[in-house]
């Protein structure tokens, strides 16, 4: 019982960072395995399991937003999903789904930077009125700055209306795959600053108004007649002995469970009185198409936020979906009975150097470092929920540069000759290298934060590869206060604290971190120079300065059809074996996870893990799989 109960725990724990939170370690304005990489999975068929109760439902957590548009949680960004329809939706390599999301056409001018789209046919809010070119240019003004797209449309100057279902954008960069950003969510124009703004997905949010009043009861004091389930515990005895208590007045009966918003909170007559919106459930949106043949006419939501209701109502089936994201240092591990639906992310791992400290300013040994990390670890660290690439590029991708990817490869004897070659060695033969005959021993200091157990595996193995020729490296975990200050050169700390003598900075040659990449793998977040106009989306923590990259990244952004493949490998290799300022590890994958045969026709993407829902199959307990 005792193991049991210690086991629980532990999983209530690993449950509250995967589920409740969106990130860990990553660097601010970002979210923070080689051969042949196959498409996301449709599912691992793991233990046969019950298929799902005979309702529908997805979890959901009121301390964070409904609005689509800054829902940086999990849960919601499912309900989301659901509500809301994005402006177009890429596949898991990262291209255009012909015939999804609400634009139907696009083009733009020969340098790509004006762009005209086009709104479909069919797409309706749930009262009733067309999506038009006024909502999908709300919809994107917002979302510039929001929490969830910030750092996205760094090139975006603005958009005007051109009649009600077209709109035209400008840009500052040619790039001819512009589009592609736009897997957005449209909401209706006028209504960024609601709780729950209008949609025009499948679904759409049933809400009705409540209220609680109560009030401080005195020892001894009668109940009003109007009291209802007064659970509430005696409170603690007071200096004169009186005891108090809450009384709850008859009203409006919330279930514990239900998505309640406090909206209002006031006073009356001695009661405190407190106004909610509650989600009773998601019903079809009666004007978008196919609204009577969704595959459930309800989907509920519940509000479990206790770690160990979440796992026990996941298993029971009360919860029928969930995202899980296998790179969280709280990685959650679900039951074996669960089926697992992998997608694409352009969540990247790399490692960096600063180039302010004596070996990450050359360029000789920044480059030997492209060869000394084994990839392939991120892909066994995270069970496979990961793909190994050298390329700032997710694999599967039509212009990824294969050749130059395996030009990369893991090799420690390629990385000791470049290290001799620039003058690293072991002149002394007493084991370890030096920087030159007669000088210091080196010893180089990776950083990290302590959020996740794959990256610091993958630093220590490292470090022991480095070892065994003959250069040392001493891997620091910190917390992420320590790591973010170290990186930012302190710029938090007043000048006093700076100042003061107990303050000891942290010195470093190389970071580990992560980064989630644009959808056209643009990662002018990772080469411009960092300064304080563009402190809140760049993440250059390198300390480089003017490194030339803006042309090779110009003719890949602005490149035709033809020649975008050549344009690209150009511009990567001049990145990582030119100017060698990071070394890049590989990408994270996804999971939607839902029960066992419960479901089918999933095809989850990053940007719509509910991609395609009208098409499901839901199965319930009296209904029978086929064989």
């Amino acid at each position: 019982m005792i193991k049991k109960e210690l086991a629980k725990r532990i999983l209530c724990i690993l449950l509250i960072a995967a589920m409740v939170f969106t990130s860990g370690c990553t660097l601010p304005g970002a979210y923070w395995s080689q051969g042949e990489i196959p498409d996301s999975t449709e599912g691992e068929d793991l233990i046969m399991a019950d298929a799902a109760d005979n309702v529908f439902s997805l979890n959901s957590n009121t301390k964070y937003s409904f609005n689509p548009l800054i829902a940086t949680n999990h849960s919601n960004q499912l309900i989301c999903a659901l509500v809301y329809e994005n402006m177009v939706e890429l596949d898991n390599n990262f291209e255009i789904i012909e015939g999804a999301g609400v634009i139907s056409e696009w083009e733009c001018n020969d340098t790509a930077t004006s762009w005209t789209v086009t709104i479909g046919e069919g797409h309706t809010f749930s009262d009733g009125t067309p999506v038009t070119s006024t909502d999908l240019r709300y919809s994107l003004d917002r979302a510039i700055n929001s929490d969830r797209f910030a750092g996205r449309f760094t090139t975006y100057q603005g958009c005007a209306q051109d009649g009600e279902n077209k709109l035209n954008i400008t840009v500052s960069i040619g790039d001819t795959q512009f589009i592609k950003l736009l897997n957005i969510p449209v909401i209706r124009s006028g209504s960024y600053d609601e709780k729950f703004p209008m949609g025009s997905g499948p679904y759409m949010y049933n809400i009705s108004d409540k209220q609680t009043r109560t009030r401080i009861l005195q020892y001894g004091e009668k109940e009003s007649d109007s009291t209802v389930d007064n659970d509430a515990a005696e409170g603690e005895e007071a200096e004169t002995e009186e005891v108090i208590r809450e009384e709850t007045v008859k009203g409006d009966y919330i279930s514990p469970t239900a998505a309640k918003i406090l909206m209002d909170t006031r006073e009356e007559d001695g009661y405190t009185v407190n106004d909610y919106k509650v989600i009773e459930f998601l019903e079809p949106n009666p004007y978008a198409p196919g609204a009577d043949t969704l595959p459930v006419d309800k989907v509920y939501v519940t509000c479990y936020t206790d770690a160990g209701d979440i796992i026990d109502n996941f298993e029971s089936s009360k919860i029928d979906a969930v995202i899980n994201d296998p790179s969280s240092y709280t990685n959650l591990g679900y039951a074996s009975t669960n089926e697992v639906h992998t997608y694409a992310t352009t969540n990247m791992h790399y490692v960096a150097f600063n180039q302010s400290s004596t070996v990450g300013q050359m360029p000789g040994f920044r480059y030997a470092m492209q060869y000394a990390f084994n990839r392939a670890a991120i892909e066994e660290l995270l069970s496979n929920n990961a793909v190994a690439s050298a390329i700032p590029m997710y694999p599967t991708c039509s212009v990824f540069p294969s050749d130059l990817n395996s030009s990369l490869d893991y090799d420690l004897g390629k990385c000791k000759t470049i290290l001799e070659n620039n003058g690293i060695r072991d002149y002394d033969e007493d084991g370890w290298c030096e920087w030159m005959n007669g000088g210091s021993t080196i010893d180089i200091s990776f950083i990290l934060c302590s959020d996740s157990s794959v990256k610091a595996g993958i630093a220590n193995r490292f470090a022991s590869d480095m070892a065994s020729i003959g250069v040392k490296v001493s891997v620091q975990e910190l917390t992420w206060t320590d790591y973010y200050n170290a990186l930012t050169d302190y710029e938090a700390l007043t000048k006093e604290q700076k100042e003061d003598e107990d303050f000891k900075p942290i010195e470093y040659d190389m970071y580990y971190a992560e980064v989630k990449l644009r959808n056209n793998f643009d990662i002018t977040q990772l080469l411009q120079e960092r300064t304080d106009n563009n402190h809140a989306t760049n993440i250059n923590f390198t300390n480089s300065i003017g490194n030339g990259y803006e042309t090779y990244l110009y003719n890949y952004l602005s490149s035709s059809d033809a020649t975008r493949k050549s344009n690209y490998r150009a511009f990567a290799e001049y990145v990582l074996t030119n100017l060698a300022q990071f070394v890049v590890i590989g990408f994270e994958k996804q999971q939607l996870i839902t029960h066992r045969q419960a479901i089918r026709g999933l095809n989850p993407n990053m940007g719509n893990p509910l991609y395609d829902f009208k098409n499901w199959t839901i199965m319930f307990k009296e209904d029978t799989l086929d064989e």
